[in-house]
Order: C-alpha cells, then sequence, then structure tokens
C-alpha cells in the first residue's frame, strides 16, 4: 500500500495526477494498489470542497496536506508541483523527503541554470542551444534610439534577462529516467492564454527525441536532469535551430495526453511497465487537449 499526496492540485498537473493514478488502479485490476491513497492539496476552498472522484482519491487544503506529509513518513509526494520553489519552510522540508520531489533551490535561479548548461552543452556536438543569458537581475531597458529624458524606460528587479528567440515551433518532451534508461514522450504544442491548447504527438524515437536526449547526456549530472520525473521546453526558430526555454522536475501540466503512449508516473514509480491503450490519436496530427480528456475518461470512468 501507497500514500501519494500531491500539492497545488487545482492545476492542470492536478488533473493528470489524478487520471494518472486511476489509469494505475485500472491497469493493476486493484490487485498490487488497492490499499493506495492519492490526496490532492490546493490552498482554494472551492478546489478541495469538491467531490471527490474515487473512494481511492481525496482532496484536502494545502495547509492539511502540509501536516499530513510532514507527520507521516509513509506518504511520497508526487511531482505534480515544484514544491522547493516556494518559500514556505515547511513545504521545502516536506519536498526535500521525497526523492521524486527534492530539488536544490539552486536550480530556481534562472540565470545560474541558464549559464550552468550552456557551459555544459557547449561544444558537446549538441544541437539544441541555450539561449544567451546575462548575469543581471535588476535591468534597466532602455530604447536604443534616442529618447526624450525617461521616456521609454523600463526598470526591472529579479528577472533573467536572455536573448530573445524567433520561436516558430514549440515542444514540450516529458521524460522519464531511470539510472540505465531515458524515455522520452515529445509533442509540438500551441498555446492560450499560457496554456497548451492544440496538441501534435510525436514518434518517440523522432529527430527532436534524439536532439532532446543528446542535450540531457551532455548536461551530465546536472541535478534537473537526474534519475526521476521532468519535462523540457524546446522552442524551434524560423531557420530550424532549436532552443531550451525551461526544463522543471516534475510532470508538464498536460503531461496526460501522453498517457496513450504509454507514459504513466505512477507505473513508473513502481517499476511497472505502462500499458500501452489502443489509440485513436495519430502521430504528426493536431488535436484538441480537450479530446484526449474526453478519451481518457472514457477509458477510466469505471474506475473506484
Amino acid at each position: 500500500m501507497s500514500n501519494y499526496i500531491a500539492f497545488e492540485a487545482g492545476s492542470r498537473a492536478g488533473l493528470s495526477t489524478e487520471l494518472f493514478f486511476r489509469a494505475w488502479r485500472k491497469q493493476n485490476h486493484w490487485k498490487d494498489c488497492d490499499g493506495d491513497v492519492l490526496v490532492l492539496a490546493d490552498s482554494s476552498p472551492a478546489y478541495y470542497q469538491l467531490s471527490p472522484s474515487s473512494k481511492s482519491i481525496c482532496r484536502v487544503a494545502e495547509y492539511d496536506g502540509i501536516k499530513m506529509a510532514t507527520a507521516l513518513d509513509e506518504f511520497i509526494i508526487f511531482p505534480a508541483d515544484e514544491l522547493t520553489r516556494q518559500c514556505n519552510e515547511r513545504i521545502r522540508y516536506v519536498a526535500g523527503r521525497s526523492k521524486w520531489s527534492a530539488v536544490h533551490p539552486l536550480w530556481y535561479d534562472k540565470t545560474h541554470v541558464n549559464n550552468v548548461l550552456y557551459e555544459a552543452v557547449d561544444g558537446s556536438g549538441c544541437n539544441i542551444r541555450v539561449p544567451l543569458t546575462f548575469g543581471l537581475s535588476d535591468v534597466c531597458v532602455k530604447p536604443v534610439k534616442a529618447s526624450a529624458g525617461s521616456k521609454g524606460i523600463e526598470l526591472k528587479s529579479d528577472v533573467c534577462v536572455s536573448q530573445a528567440i524567433s520561436i516558430k515551433h514549440e515542444y514540450v518532451i516529458d521524460v522519464l529516467r531511470s539510472e540505465n534508461e531515458i524515455k522520452l514522450f515529445p509533442r509540438e504544442v500551441q498555446l492560450r492564454c499560457g496554456y497548451d491548447k492544440m496538441i501534435m504527438l510525436m514518434e518517440p524515437d523522432c529527430q527532436l527525441s534524439h536532439e532532446v536526449r543528446g542535450f540531457i547526456e551532455a548536461a551530465g549530472s546536472f541535478s534537473l536532469f537526474a534519475p526521476g520525473l521532468f519535462h523540457l521546453q524546446i522552442a524551434e526558430d524560423e531557420n530550424g535551430d532549436l532552443f531550451y526555454i525551461e526544463s522543471s522536475r516534475r510532470i508538464s501540466g498536460t503531461s496526460i495526453v501522453n498517457l496513450c503512449n504509454g507514459f504513466n508516473p505512477f507505473c513508473f514509480m513502481n517499476g511497472v511497465e505502462a500499458h500501452v491503450p489502443v489509440s485513436k490519436f495519430e502521430y504528426c496530427r493536431w488535436y484538441r487537449y480537450e479530446d484526449f480528456i474526453l478519451d481518457i475518461e472514457n477509458q477510466i470512468k469505471s474506475i473506484v
């Protein structure tokens, strides 16, 4: 029996977590995970007062979730959110106790991350570039051309300043990395209001996967890419050049779309191969995010 807890569960990543868990229970026919419990914690009363979708799932307020995870050693922190980025010391402590959610706070300095990655992949033959990043966090942005007085000047604090990229294509790659293997699940996305709206699944062994694998290996022991679950965002510019945008040691918000490709973190965390269902979704074709959700709900709606 395992007890899992996911924080900031009112997000898309929280929904993905819930669906992954229900699919995990269905795959195992409740035999090996009958006593498993998933606790979904969030700070919004509108979320944690919702009725649970399953007897093995409960919703709680964030502060109750922190108490539960702090008091009980058997809780596994599911990486739906990078808790160590938060200022709450109790949350940092809770996150650091689980190998799936522990991330050194140093890696939340994006300027530092970009510069370390730049040095790691420079000269490695990797075709994914790290944008040129400047070692400044407090900046004054001035118009290049003449301006009157302070017209057009912008003062920014606590920012990461890097070169702008003319993005033509955006990609998200979900990664399951064990000690001996790296499994990649790539997709192209089109955003609306900051969220993946349109999604195109890509072949696991496509050229982008090859480039991302090389990038991860070139980064060496960089802790964000240590064994575990994480995802990367990659951009392609108008010239076809690839650029690293960001990475997080957690599932991506819309990672549930890769369930049809055999991506299930609960299976990975338990050392079980994920079942690959018969899928109606084709590679290299656009679908709405909602199309995947409807299909998944139909597959696992009988799970209690």
